[in-house]
């Protein structure tokens, strides 16, 4: 344990000392970017996007709005970039502007006043910071490329709307792509996604995908149309229901709860003599009683009715065999409740 608290101690010093080094390293570089003084036609494009975006300078590049944005140029850098927290900053390549067409140019300022907008570059940098205990996570990665992917969609939407149409737009970010295509991605914390080429792709399909836009008559049918699938569904089954009671499962392992057996597949374990009554002794009663008999599994009669025979020999037969017990009938191996039925003669010697 000690030993991963080391490694994770010091893989903690490294994640934090990269992300200072990435701080440090874009602060320089704003601080030796030297600003950028607008032409009249630029600040005027800049002008048009401050009731979208909220973003606007004076001709020495300087925000005339509450936030801190200026204009800067710098040869660390080969394509636009947005920088800095307290004082945002849009730095571009020396000449930058030169190279553009007026949409290429609107397509740049409305994508980066979009990320300024945003507070993007501090976002960025806030999850920058809350990642380090987790920076060795290779979950974390795939998340970071999830959210700037989403950055760069949000701006493009955005961007897209200022500038008045999303195909203009995607044509003057495939123009600035292949401008910028021979060029290294600036080593700085936020940069414009053009140069990573996966997001980018999946930025230009979204722009030039056409959405079908389904109007109020049509999504009042698709709603109706549901509602009656779902009522004659309902009502086909409540129709068809059937209540069923299902017999108890009888395996071919299961036993019956109680079988009919013959007398003779019995074994009588002890038996009790009847009594000849004194009464139908006298009078010379003779004959047989037949008694209906329920023999349960431990062997005992459990319940005895006459069948037939004289009426003055059943109750001596009853008192009888009452206290017959049987050995267990078993059936599949296992004990079960019988009915039999029971002959008990009576004769008189001559």
């Amino acid at each position: 344990m000690a030993a991963v608290a080391v490694a994770y101690f010091c893989g903690l010093l490294y994640f934090a000392g990269r992300l200072g080094w990435g701080v440090w390293i874009t602060e320089a570089m704003r601080r030796r970017a030297v600003r950028l003084e607008l032409t009249p036609e630029t600040a005027r494009q800049i002008d048009r996007f401050e009731p979208a975006l909220g973003i606007a300078t004076d001709r020495l590049g300087r925000v005339r709005s509450s936030a801190d944005v200026y204009f800067a140029t710098s040869g660390d850098i080969s394509g636009p970039a947005t920088v800095g927290v307290r004082r945002q900053t849009l730095l571009l390549p020396p000449g930058f502007l030169d190279k553009l067409s007026r949409d290429e140019l609107d397509a740049v300022l409305a994508h980066e006043f979009a990320h300024m907008r945003r507070w993007d570059f501090a976002k960025n940098l806030l999850y920058g910071m809350v990642a380090v205990p987790i920076a060795y996570h290779p979950l974390l990665s795939l998340t970071r490329a999830r959210l700037a992917e989403t950055r760069e969609l949000v701006c493009d939407a955005m961007a897209a709307e200022a500038v008045g149409g999303r195909e203009s737009y995607a044509r003057s970010l495939l123009r600035l792509a292949s401008m910028l295509s021979d060029s290294a991605a600036p080593r700085i914390l936020h940069a414009i996604g053009i140069f990573d080429a996966n997001i980018f792709e999946r930025r230009v399909m979204n722009l030039t995908r056409k959405s079908l836009e389904i109007g109020r008559a049509r999504r009042l049918a698709i709603i109706g149309a549901c509602a009656l699938v779902a009522l004659v569904t309902c009502a086909s089954a409540l129709a068809l229901r059937m209540d069923v009671t299902e017999p108890a499962a009888q395996g071919p392992n299961t036993n019956p709860k109680s079988i009919n057996v013959k007398p003779e597949a019995l074994t009588i374990v002890s038996k009790v003599s009847p009594v000849y009554p004194a009464d139908a002794k006298k009078d010379r009663v003779q004959g047989t009683v037949e008694l209906a008999a329920v023999i349960g599994k431990d062997g005992t009669v459990e319940n005895l009715s006459v069948v037939s025979g004289p009426d003055a020999l059943q109750k001596s037969a009853l008192d009888a065999v009452k206290d017959w017990r049987y050995q267990p009938f078993l059936l599949n191996g296992d004990p079960i409740e019988v009915k039999t039925t029971i002959k008990v003669i009576y004769t008189l010697a001559e």
